[in-house]
């Protein structure tokens, strides 16, 4: 996955050609807020202009048109629920040790 910035804002997603700037949302699967402050989505999304689904990541500041189609979708429920965020077992790990030193 790339990371894009916006801004100065990071947001998970794909780079796209400059010529494409919207795709068609087939579907949107697994979704998890990527971050504790609820900033970024991680998810399954399902494309028409492609065979298979892709790892995503949205954000409400990112600019391509599907991707903003993605975020209010899935802030309004419309995708089934959004999982908790949680870290990474081993950020968990290494955040107990460098605490606990």
């Amino acid at each position: 996955m790339v990371i894009l910035t916006l801004g100065g804002t990071p947001c998970y997603g794909f780079a796209f050609r400059k010529e494409i700037n919207m795709l068609t949302v087939q579907y949107v699967k697994n979704l998890k807020w990527a971050d504790p402050d609820h900033k970024h989505i991680e998810c399954i999304v399902k494309y028409a202009e492609f065979d298979e689904e892709h790892p995503s990541g949205i954000c409400a500041e990112d600019g391509y048109a599907h991707i903003q189609e993605i975020w209010t979708k899935a802030n309004a429920g419309e995708y089934g629920p959004i999982a908790e965020y949680s870290p990474p077992e081993n950020f968990t790990q290494a955040a107990q040790i460098a605490t606990s030193e």
